[in-house]
Formats: C-alpha cells, structure tokens, sequence
C-alpha cells in the first residue's frame, strides 16, 4: 500500500485524539463523522470546510482504499446505496 509517511502520521494522530476524547468524556455509545469531524477540527488536526467535514471523510475513505483503516481504531464504516458509506467511531482501549 502507498499511503504516505504524513498520512500515517495523520491517521495516528486522529486515532489517539479521539480516544483521549472518549476517555475524558466516557462516551458510551458511538459517535457519527460530523460529531467526531467537530472535535478534531477544534484542535486543529482537520481542515475545517463548508460541508461538514467531507475532507475529513475522504481520508477516511483513502485509508479504506488503501487499507490502513486499522490506522484509525475507533472507525468503522456501513456501506449504504452505492459508493456512500456511514462513518461510526467507538472507543478502543488499549488499541491506539
């Protein structure tokens, strides 16, 4: 797979945000691309955009095509009407 050094990197980074999210704020259910797009657009890791984090899912969907989803512990992904995808993040404990 070709995905690049600061993707990885990237991915990483996303990962353990959003853990350390879970953990301060013990989340309990799953949490959808828009809520979790807020919170990493507020510490800056994400791009802000005009349509509600759709950079931030075609990362995530460049890490699916590429493999390296697993980058990203808490993600998980529902196929829904062609190409589309829903995008959930639950907490991982002691996988990031």
């Amino acid at each position: 797979m070709n995905l690049p050094d600061s993707d990885t990197s990237l991915a990483l980074r996303i990962s353990s945000s959003i853990q350390a999210y879970f953990e301060k704020e013990r989340i309990l259910g799953p949490l959808r691309s828009i809520e979790v797009y807020e919170i990493l657009a507020r510490k800056g890791l994400i791009e802000r955009d005009r349509h509600n984090g759709i950079k931030f899912r075609q990362f995530l969907n460049k890490l699916r095509h590429e493999g390296q989803l697993y980058l990203v512990s808490q993600c998980r992904y529902e196929a829904t009407i062609g190409k589309q995808v829903n995008w959930f993040f639950e907490s991982t404990p002691g996988k990031v």
